[in-house]
This record gives structure tokens, C-alpha cells and sequence, in this order.
């Protein structure tokens, strides 16, 4: 066999390996996608359980921010400023000031003047807000 046809030929091997491989590799990434797909269904599900106080609101406006801003507030022990929460998420000074009244309105958070600065708010949970903390947390 001419060596330019051994090489075309082991070129072609190499391909056909090459193919096999992506074959392999498609078929795992279809699988783990399921699996993520499953997980991700169950976390919803446990979600919507946990996130009913949110969704049950008055307001139609509670959204994924009044959430992100609740767990903000459970994680800061001290207290979470109110004036930089329109610094740390994507929203506005007025949208984090609704998202705050909404969740005082729930009676998941409270508002204190702060210590060093009476002019700021510091915001935490109330014993309600706590209670759904640890519930959302287990």
C-alpha cells in the first residue's frame, strides 16, 4: 500500500474515533441534562411550597427581587442597610424601597434607624420572617 493511502486511511480512522467520541459525548451531556432538568423541576416544586407568602401577597408586584432582598436581609445578621440595596441587585432606589415596604407589609422584616446614622434604615427579620427563613432553609 503507497504511504499517502495508509495515511489517508489512518486519517480517516482517526476521524471515525473522533466521531465516536463526540457520539459518546452527546449522549452523556443529553443524560446529565436529564438529571439537571429533574433536580431543577424538584427544587421548584419545594420552591413554590416554601415561596407562598411571596406569591400569595396582595401586591402583584412581588417578584424574584422581593425574594433576593428577604434572603439578603436572613443572611446579614447585623442588619442589611436599605440605602445599598439598589447597589448589590439590579434594580432601582424606589424598587428596592417597594420590594422593603412590601416585605415590612408581610411582616417579614422590620425597619430600625441605624445606630451609627439615624437618618439610614437598617432592615432584619421579625420572628415571622425568621420562622420562614429556617423553613425555607431545611
Amino acid at each position: 500500500m503507497p504511504e499517502a493511502q495508509i495515511e489517508r486511511s489512518s486519517q480517516s480512522f482517526g476521524t471515525v474515533n473522533n466521531l465516536q467520541a463526540i457520539t459518546n459525548k452527546c449522549a452523556y451531556v443529553k443524560s446529565r441534562n436529564s438529571q439537571i432538568t429533574q433536580t431543577i423541576s424538584l427544587h421548584n416544586q419545594m420552591l413554590s411550597r416554601q415561596l407562598a407568602p411571596f406569591l400569595t401577597h396582595k401586591s402583584k408586584e412581588t417578584s424574584i427581587s422581593t425574594l433576593t432582598i428577604f434572603l439578603y436581609v436572613a443572611e446579614t445578621h447585623n442588619g442589611a442597610y436599605q440605602h445599598k440595596l439598589h447597589k448589590l441587585f439590579p434594580i432601582t432606589k424606589p424598587s428596592a424601597a417597594r420590594h422593603v415596604q412590601m416585605l415590612v407589609d408581610m411582616s417579614l422584616i422590620k425597619k430600625e434607624p441605624a445606630e451609627d446614622d439615624p437618618r439610614l434604615n437598617k432592615l432584619f427579620l421579625t420572628p415571622c420572617g425568621q420562622s420562614l427563613y429556617a423553613e425555607m432553609m431545611c
